[in-house]
């Protein structure tokens, strides 16, 4: 019998193992619950990827629109297209709980459906915990972001994170954030001084979609890119199925594995025909996220022991300039993912990097502002209104795992009508949370004069546990390997042939973006893996 790789997950980190296994030229067989945008919106979005931005359809729009809404504690879930499928049947799988705002996903391309395409590498000092250096993974970052596309620019970010390959620039920053950077580069000297790097954001969207078409600043971007042009994993996915050595199965939700005298026994169910189906594979590469992940180990491996999952605590905090820009219009034309990422590399704040991304104007702000300051809006005139929109600014942050709360996950039993075991959440506190927070507004609050422009601190909204999506570290990657760690090639204590390959094997989660380095770890892997 000939080698036959296998891979569980559609997502960034599983599209991007099997690419590496490809690559050698391997058979590669992903297994995926393939949940996908329902046949009638997608025809929709067919047609916006073909067409003109002048001829986009307006009552498409409106649909993909349908649904997300943003209140004080943010956007709920994000959708996609105004779709819930990337979360659609995952609740089966969780005991949930309001505390924790991680939820799993079933979906094609899992959670690159909604997510905000922020990518930017680890740094050596946030990754001390780590058993490789984290310069490793240098040709992996620009194995992925040859993949995955980059728009940004060489500027103050560069030192500390490279770029790996030349960015494209088609996207264009909004006048409020633009006139933010261009005060910090006045003032760039000091601001180095005391910690702080900035730069424009770095983002995995293409230059041109297939058909050709550059960003049309549409400012659809938390919609779902009516050009496509925000990567999606999905997209690998479909460029991969061309290659005969390539077999995709969908419907499927892999319930155990098993390791056999030379290979890999995989127990799965069909959610098709309802009907348990078994695979072997010669290897076995686990990308199903971090939560079905977890589940999925613990419910093989046997063991009533939790595991403990690390997060990077999220949270919003407006900034509210000392002036907007006299160009500056609310219906400006321009993208609405992250436009700005500022650093905080000062060790009297956290001895870990801390992440800000710059957001400027959005059309979901109006409501969720009235919401939180109802009464005392309510008492101003529209000019005013709009006025206060033209200088606000919000800032989505991260704190590394060392300064965030953690969470526990225990497996359940399995009930006479469950597929698998469902994970019982719990949070575990983390007591540097708030000493850090408390220390990351008192060091904003000192940069206003170089911000040009102030915090509102009473207006800081602390996510649930986990809402921030950049969770992981149940089975870390260690040198001597033991019970619910794994070794450099993510494989679980007293496993040859199974890898993990998602952010469960991360040792740490540092506060930057977690997508780009979970992929090319999983590309490290893979294609070390592969030459085993």
């Amino acid at each position: 019998m000939h080698d036959e790789f296998y891979v569980v997950g559609s997502g960034p980190t599983g599209v991007a193992a099997a690419k590496a296994l490809l690559d050698a030229g391997l058979s590669v067989t992903m297994l995926d619950a393939g949940v996908s945008l329902e046949a009638s919106r997608q025809e929709l979005l067919d047609e916006t990827l073909r067409a003109p931005a002048q001829n986009w359809n307006d009552k498409s729009l409106a649909l993909f629109k349908a649904g997300t809404n943003a209140t004080s504690e943010g956007i709920p879930l994000k959708l996609a297209y105004g779709s819930d499928f990337p979360y659609r049947n995952a609740d089966q799988f969780v005991s949930s709980t309001s505390q924790v705002g991680i939820v799993p996903s079933l979906a094609r391309g899992g959670f690159s459906n909604v997510w905000g395409a922020a990518v930017l590498p680890y740094r050596a000092n946030d990754t001390g915990d780590w058993p490789f250096a984290i310069e490793e993974l240098t040709p992996h970052y620009r194995a992925m972001l040859n993949l995955t596309g980059l728009a940004g620019s060489e500027d103050g970010l560069s030192k500390d994170f490279p770029l790996f390959i030349e960015p494209h620039q088609n996207l264009s920053t909004g006048s409020l954030v633009a006139s933010l950077l261009s005060d910090m580069e006045r003032f760039q000297n000091e601001l180095t001084d005391r910690g702080i790097r900035f730069g424009k954001s770095r983002l995995a969207v293409s230059k041109t979609n297939p058909n050709g078409f550059a960003c049309a600043s549409c400012n659809m971007c938390m919609y779902g890119c009516p050009y496509g042009l925000i990567y999606n994993s999905s997209d690998s996915l479909k460029a991969m199925t061309a290659n005969p050595a390539f077999s995709y199965h969908p419907n499927v939700i892999v319930k155990t594995f098993h390791e056999t005298a030379g290979g890999v026994e995989i127990r799965a169910y069909n959610c098709q025909n309802r009907k348990d189906v078994t695979f072997h594979a010669s290897r076995l590469f686990v990308a199903a996220g971090t939560l079905s992940t977890t589940r999925l180990v613990l419910e093989s491996i046997g063991k009533n022991e939790p595991a403990t999952l690390k997060d990077s605590q999220y949270f919003l905090l407006p900034l509210l300039r000392f002036s907007a820009p006299s160009h500056f219009r609310l219906n400006e034309s321009a993208h609405t993912l992250a436009q700005a990422f500022i650093e905080i590399l000062d060790t009297t704040c956290s001895e870990k990097s801390i992440h800000l991304q710059v957001y400027g104007y959005n059309e979901l702000y109006p409501r969720a502002i009235r919401e939180k300051l109802g009464a005392f809006l309510a008492n101003l005139s529209q000019p005013a209104i709009k006025e206060f929109l033209k200088r606000f600014l919000l800032l989505q942050g991260y704190l590394h795992s060392d300064y965030s709360h953690k969470i526990e996950a225990r497996l359940l039993p399995r009930t006479e009508t469950s597929l698998t075991g469902k994970l019982a959440l719990t949070v575990k506190q983390n007591p540097l949370t708030s000493i850090t927070m408390d220390r990351l507004v008192k060091k904003l609050k000192s940069l206003k004069g170089l911000l040009r422009g102030f915090t509102l601190s009473p207006l800081l909204k602390m996510g649930s546990v986990g809402r921030g999506f950049h969770t992981g570290g149940s089975f870390p990657m260690s040198l001597a390997p033991q019970d619910n760690q794994t070794d450099i090639l993510g494989r679980p204590y007293g496993y040859d042939r199974v890898h993990l390959v998602d952010s469960s094997v991360f040792p740490s989660i540092p506060a930057n973006t977690i997508t780009l380095t979970a992929m090319a770890n999983a590309h490290r892997i893979a294609a070390t893996a592969a030459a085993l």
